[in-house]
């Protein structure tokens, strides 16, 4: 099947999207590769350890061999640490630009002398990333609980008691020196192994080459043909129907469990994080006004991702 496009009013139907703005008047200017950004998420151990309104602090230990390294500290001097996570960019010593990820972080803020650090709003330093990520780690390697040891049997370990009781020691009786051995110094003619007589070889029948317009016998099974992949994108009348009928009265009242149902479906086609999925369920079971700085930085990603599966359907 092929989409198109069909104004309701007038009946007329557009193959093509540049044929859509020509009728409309507009100029087409199509997206080249690479211009449409993916939604950067933050890693959920941030959102979950650190307050919202973190910042980064520069140091002025600008010791880095790379130039570049140097003045993206600067630059994020003041930056709060989750912009850094989500919208920063910089520059290598080639000039490309590259997304500020949470490696870059835990570099920049490693060693004796680090060029990052990040507080509070107060200005009270914060822990570093690196040691809240293994404290997070084992936190929740303690709290698994321990396999429990196995009992020994009541009744074997009775018998095994009555019967070394029973039983009385024996002396044992000294063994006699070992007898040195003679080797046969006799050379044997090695024996030579019997192989079973191979089988006939099997006779196959000869293969009939065929043209490339022949048909194919009757008798003659044809090649399966591969069924293309399926694709798990949303369709537009399920995201319309979503973010008209359960998105929009979220932000009056707490959803039900049927509409939860819905959102993390949509999230999970979407291929949302998992983490983020998580929060998104936490937030919209919760009433508006009891909702916190997390819930409403992921409803906003949530809408945000919606708005542009919807802007996509359009164009």
């Amino acid at each position: 099947m092929r989409g198109c496009y069909v104004n309701t009013r007038s009946g007329k139907t557009f193959w093509h999207k540049k044929d859509l703005f020509k009728w409309l008047g507009k100029e087409f200017k199509p997206m080249k590769p690479g211009e449409r950004k993916a939604l950067r998420l933050p890693n959920a151990d941030i959102l979950k350890n650190y307050p919202r309104d973190a910042k980064l602090k520069f140091t002025g230990n600008a010791y880095a061999k790379c130039d570049y390294i140097n003045k993206r500290c600067k630059a994020l001097d003041g930056k709060l640490l989750l912009h850094s996570q989500m919208k920063f960019t910089y520059k290598d010593d080639t000039g490309k630009t590259w997304n500020y990820t949470l490696q870059d972080l835990i570099y920049d803020e490693s060693g004796a002398k680090p060029r990052l650090i990040i507080e509070s709003a107060t200005g009270k330093k914060l822990p570093t990333v690196k040691s809240m990520l293994s404290s997070s780690s084992s936190s929740s390697s303690s709290s698994a609980p321990a396999p429990r040891a196995r009992k020994a049997a009541p009744k074997a370990a009775a018998k095994a008691t009555t019967k070394a009781k029973a039983s009385p020691k024996r002396a044992v009786a000294p063994k006699a020196p070992a007898k040195a051995r003679v080797r046969n110094t006799a050379v044997k003619a090695p024996l030579k192994p019997v192989r079973p007589p191979l089988p006939p070889p099997a006779t196959n029948p000869p293969r009939v080459k065929r043209e490339h317009n022949e048909a194919i016998p009757s008798g003659s099974q044809p090649s399966r043909l591969k069924r293309p992949p399926s694709s798990s994108s949303p369709s537009r009348e399920s995201v319309e129907h979503i973010y008209t009928n359960v998105v929009t009265p979220a932000t009056e009242r707490p959803l039900r469990d049927h509409e939860v149902y819905m959102v993390m479906g949509l999230a999970q086609q979407m291929q949302m994080d998992e983490s983020m999925q998580q929060a998104l369920q936490k937030a919209y079971a919760t009433p508006p006004e009891k909702r916190n700085q997390l819930d409403d930085a992921a409803i906003a990603a949530f809408v945000n991702k919606i708005n542009n599966e919807r802007s996509q359907d359009v164009n």
